[in-house]
């Protein structure tokens, strides 16, 4: 065997399908997954019984036995059953119709994270994962159809002969405040349940917040805003597709609805127009199911090579990567918020903690000579407020409900800045250092436009100095000295 055999790391990545059953969470490859229906309204009685049997389904001319999996696992039954789902299955040219509570979502899983579980009942060995802090059991068509002991309907030959002549592609069918879209499901890392949007440094732009995933803080972005296909209305929670990007990154699109998760051939997937979207490079394909309705299939190698949404995939690194060497550390260390208080200026991305949009109180209020504005009270803390302009040494404007706190740590402590606005998350490179190693200009690749870099840090030390920790040289004060240390202008 390989090195390359021996190495988790080189297998390849499985899509599944994770459906919820009786209160338990259920896996099944995405391979098997043919499509997902309504809880059919009839259902034709079949001359023999069996384990959670319900009867034969018909499904565009094909007979389909429907077998609720709950009673086939012993698991509780729906309170609601109008709202089930039948899950079909095809294999080897069979095909059975699973009844369960609702299509969870869509995981991509390394096949080193699969754990298995011995004496698991029905089959010799079921195979496990944790997902969103829940374990998520791994059924394979082999134990439903076989150990299970389920019945099957061959498919019809004409099926059958449409089934081997073309390929498939598995997609996750989903809309986001009114525009039905469609992810390969091979390309999703995960969906996210419904969950409130974090406030963060990188919520700017289309980015509305972050949601928790695998320990890192995600960018959760306006689906509409990023893919050119209008704007929403920022929520304040949101489902969510992640998708993973390079050097580890990760973004979630705002979903509203999961429809269905299906098998598609070729030939029921057409072009889509360039007109439909301002970004056209997202979209190249579409779906039309049989009602009529079109599923713009998003391009995600194309999201990949955004810069933008690249860069902003960056900031999701787990929380100890600043502290490990490897790209993810690196990147994320090459992140910065570029913002204006004053002037155009940028901090290290990790420099931040969240933002935050202004009070009433400090909206209203004017900084005095020292910066000061006042306090807010953020979890459970009284954060003092300055006006980052006045400590930068610049006219002080008026702050709008577009300006916002940015929130900076110095240990447990918290201190907040009024900006008078966010424009972007961008990889910079610093360009020009003093003789003490204090990082001074960036510049940002793209355009090669210089940035000064002001350092909170160095800047919570002038306002508020550390007992013990200061000297005279530190704790100098003149406008002039403070702006020579803290930003290159």
């Amino acid at each position: 065997m390989t090195d390359d055999q021996n190495d988790p790391e080189s297998s390849p990545r499985n899509a599944y399908g994770i459906l919820r059953v009786g209160g338990t969470l259920i896996a099944l490859s995405s391979d098997f997954l043919r499509e997902v229906v309504p809880r059919p309204t009839r259902l034709s009685q079949l001359p023999y019984g069996g384990s959670g049997l319900q009867g034969a389904m018909i499904l565009r001319d094909e007979t389909i036995p429907l077998v609720d999996l709950r009673l086939v696992l012993g698991l509780h039954q729906n309170d609601t059953p109008q709202d089930d789902v039948a899950v079909i299955i095809a294999h080897e040219n069979r095909l059975v119709a699973l009844l369960v509570d609702a299509i969870q979502g869509i995981a991509t899983v390394d096949p080193s994270d699969l754990r298995a579980c011995k004496n698991a009942p029905h089959v010799d060995e079921k195979m496990v994962f944790t997902h969103e802090n829940s374990v998520v059991s791994v059924l394979s068509p082999g134990d439903l159809l076989g150990a299970l002991g389920l019945p099957t309907i061959s498919a019809t030959p004409r099926e059958h002969m449409a089934e081997s002549q073309q390929s498939h592609e598995t997609y996750l069918l989903c809309s986001c405040a009114g525009h039905d879209l469609a992810f390969r499901a091979d390309e999703v890392e995960a969906t996210h349940p419904l969950s409130v949007l974090a406030p963060s440094p990188v919520a700017i732009g289309c980015c509305d917040g972050v949601v928790r995933y695998q320990g890192r803080d995600v960018p959760m972005i306006d689906t509409l805003s990023a893919l050119g296909l209008g704007r929403r209305t920022s929520p304040q929670q949101s489902a969510g597709v992640i998708i993973r990007f390079p050097d580890d990154g990760f973004i979630a699109f705002e979903i509203d609805t999961f429809h269905d998760v299906v098998k598609l051939r070729s030939d029921q997937i057409t072009d889509c127009p360039s007109v439909i979207s301002g970004k056209p490079q997202f979209f190249d394909k579409a779906h039309i199911d049989e009602k009529g309705r079109s599923f713009l299939i998003v391009e995600v190698e194309a999201c990949r090579k955004d810069t933008a949404l690249l860069n902003l995939s960056r900031t999701a690194i787990p929380e100890n990567a600043v502290s490990r060497k490897g790209s993810a550390a690196t990147d994320a260390q090459q992140l910065y918020l570029v913002f204006f208080a004053g002037m155009r200026t940028c901090c290290p991305i990790l420099q931040a903690s969240e933002i935050i949009r202004l009070p009433q109180h400090i909206l209203s209020s004017s900084p005095a000579h020292g910066g000061y504005m006042g306090t807010i009270t953020k979890h459970g803390q009284i954060v003092p407020i300055y006006c980052a302009a006045r400590l930068f040494g610049r006219e002080v404007k008026m702050l709008t409900t577009d300006s916002a706190i940015l929130i900076v740590r110095r240990d447990t402590a918290m201190f907040g800045f009024t900006i008078e606005r966010c424009e972007e998350v961008a990889k910079a490179h610093v360009v020009e250092s003093d003789d003490q190693g204090r990082d001074l200009v960036a510049r940002r690749p793209r355009d090669g436009t210089l940035l000064p870099i002001a350092d909170f840090a160095r800047l919570i030390d002038r306002i508020d100095p550390v007992p013990n920790r200061s000297t005279d040289q530190d704790i100098r004060t003149q406008d002039a000295q403070e702006r020579q240390d803290i930003l290159a202008t």
